[in-house]
């Protein structure tokens, strides 16, 4: 996560992720309900730390089985959202 990404949604120095900094409309993470600024931390139960990381490890999962991803919202929380297509990867 770059810091200028680090300064624009405002995320303190120890979170760790990758931060979705842009969401495009249609994909599956707006459909799944995924917004800007939001960090992944997990990808199917599998740490990330940066989005080159979560890239990858979205890119060995099943799109078609769906995959889950652990979330960090800007006030602290964490959730979990499924991304699923059914045309597969």
């Amino acid at each position: 996560m770059t810091p200028m990404l680090r300064k624009r949604f405002g995320i303190p120095e120890e979170r760790v992720g990758a931060v979705d900094a842009r969401i495009v409309p249609g994909s599956l993470a707006y459909l799944a309900g995924l917004k800007e600024g939001v960090i992944i931390t997990k990808v199917d139960n599998v740490a990330v730390n940066s989005a080159q990381e979560a890239q990858n490890a979205l890119e060995k999962a099943s799109l078609e089985q769906g995959v889950v991803l652990q979330l960090q919202y800007p006030d602290s929380g964490v959730g979990y959202v499924m991304i699923k297509s059914s045309a597969g990867r």
